[in-house]
């Protein structure tokens, strides 16, 4: 009877172990998105969150530390989720100015936060030859982790 017992408690702490790790996801990655301009795909980086409260949780910080968006698009993943843009955005130290589309959503297989982020010229930041891409990750990492902190919760694009 201890045998079994013994097995039994094994068997269950792999099982647990073994079902955790496959449900972790990474807190973020970069990847790569098709986006369509006019008639035209491109292929741009998107910086994905994904341990969050919200799909509206890019959108939440950038209206805080940049204020209203400069634009609003249709959903680029669900009809109720727009994607907002901020112009002409300086996130890090320098001249250089960025414009900044925020996106999420929240379905049954998916649940992130996102950004896109092009330079004046339109050329993607996240790109793996732009020596600001780790700089531009870590402003937005150390920023929806002080999101992930406050109590404060809001969906930012039905206020005026």
């Amino acid at each position: 009877m201890k045998k079994i017992l013994f097995f039994l408690i094994i068997f269950l702490i792999l099982s647990c172990k073994s079902s955790n790790s496959l449900n972790q996801k990474v807190e973020y990655e970069v990847i790569q998105v098709p986006i369509v301009q006019q008639n035209d795909t491109i292929i741009s980086n998107e910086l994905r969150f994904y341990k969050i409260r919200s799909a509206n949780n890019s959108m939440q910080l950038m209206y805080d530390n940049f204020g209203k968006w400069d634009m609003t698009l249709a959903g680029r993943y669900q009809v109720n989720v727009p994607q907002l843009v901020w112009e002409n955005i300086n996130l890090i130290d320098g001249d250089e100015v960025y414009n900044i589309s925020a996106s999420g959503t929240e379905t049954e297989n998916e649940f992130f936060s996102s950004f896109i982020i092009l330079n004046e010229k339109g050329l993607d930041m996240l790109s793996e030859t732009n020596q600001n891409r780790q700089l531009i990750i870590e402003f937005f990492k150390s920023k929806m982790k002080e999101l992930g902190n406050s109590k404060k919760f809001y969906s930012v694009y039905r206020t005026k």
